[in-house]
């Protein structure tokens, strides 16, 4: 590319474009520099989520360039526009300087679209778990996977599995952002020694904005299991790949796996099932439901037992539900 900007001067170009385009202020456009320490409570949670969102690393210290943009009137630090700095810059380098800005540009209309994280992170800040009790939501995670980024996190073990708690920061047209919950976060909240009710509260507020699905083959729709009217051959798949068996998730499919463990699905699915029933969570999304004596399900839970296309994997164990809960592990979610 003939006369490529070196970085720095790549940096103040489209610092200068996003001022001229939007009439806003050299305070309203940011370039934070890796190594960014900052003892303020909001700053601070931005930058771990920067971190854990771009990075995969949990840490107090910032581990990239990154660009913000404020276009709203609000100064708070959280309500912005973020971009990563040197990935921008690999892409001028490849596609030239109006490829580069659009990717800003589309950043700016996203985050219009999607709000909700602006006001999400402002009451992150506020320290106050009232503020923040109905963005709390679970994700189930597997530990083994997982273990060196849950160090520091809330969560709770169950078999080879954890349900972690996070903060939903957004969810817009099908994308969810959220932001894993510290100890020292409870500690703030004074609930430090109230976890149990913090994560049974998450598991609601999950429950709620993630409703458990199945598909229904009478009307070829998905539709929700506590409040569904249907029999067990109406929500059979049948044959396939899947074979004779019924598949449940969210109605989102996001983090579909959690819905076993809403309260109340258990005992419907027995009735359904006409008595205890076994289920292999083949990933983090999807469940699969079998009778008790089927032994397909050992064969799936072999699936099960790696990550695919149809997400990350969750667990390799069968479980066998009854009016004792789910088995292997404990009841800690069967809230009745």
């Amino acid at each position: 590319m003939a006369n490529e900007l070196g970085y720095e001067q790549f940096i103040h170009e489209i610092i200068k474009k996003v001022m001229e385009e939007y009439s806003v202020t050299e305070e309203q456009v940011r370039f934070h520099r890796k190594g960014l320490v900052s003892e303020d409570p909001r700053m601070l949670e931005w930058i771990r989520n920067s971190n854990e969102l771009y990075c995969g690393k949990d840490s107090d210290i910032l581990l990239k360039d990154f660009l913000t943009v404020e276009i709203s009137e609000d100064e708070d630090i959280a309500s912005i526009n973020r971009v990563d700095a040197e990935a921008l810059y690999a892409d001028y380098m490849e596609k030239g300087m109006d490829h580069a800005y659009s990717i800003v540009r589309d950043g700016q209309e996203e985050l219009k679209r999607s709000g909700g994280n602006n006001e999400a992170v402002r009451l992150r800040g506020m320290r106050d778990y009232e503020s923040i009790k109905e963005q709390l939501i679970i994700r189930p995670l597997n530990y083994s996977l997982h273990a060196r980024e849950l160090k520091g996190c809330v969560y709770r073990k169950f078999s080879d599995f954890v349900f972690v708690l996070y903060q939903r920061m957004s969810d817009s047209e099908g994308t969810l952002i959220t932001s894993k919950i510290k100890r020292d976060e409870l500690k703030d909240w004074g609930y430090a020694e109230r976890e149990e009710e913090v994560l049974e509260d998450a598991m609601l507020n999950t429950m709620r904005l993630y409703p458990a699905s199945v598909y229904d083959y009478r009307i070829n729709e998905e539709v929700e299991f506590l409040e569904g009217d249907f029999t067990r051959k109406d929500i059979t798949m049948a044959g396939g790949l899947m074979g004779n068996h019924i598949l449940m998730s969210t109605l989102n499919c996001t983090n579909g796996a959690i819905a076993l463990f809403y309260p109340g699905v258990v005992e419907k699915m027995m009735e359904i099932m006409g008595g205890p029933f076994n289920a292999v969570l083949m990933n983090i999304n999807d469940i699969l439901v079998f009778d008790l004596k089927d032994p397909q399900a050992k064969n799936f839970a072999k699936q099960a037992g790696k990550s695919g296309k149809m997400g990350e994997m969750l667990s390799a164990k069968i479980y066998m539900c009854d009016e004792n809960g789910i088995n292997p592990a404990a009841q800690f979610f069967m809230m009745r």
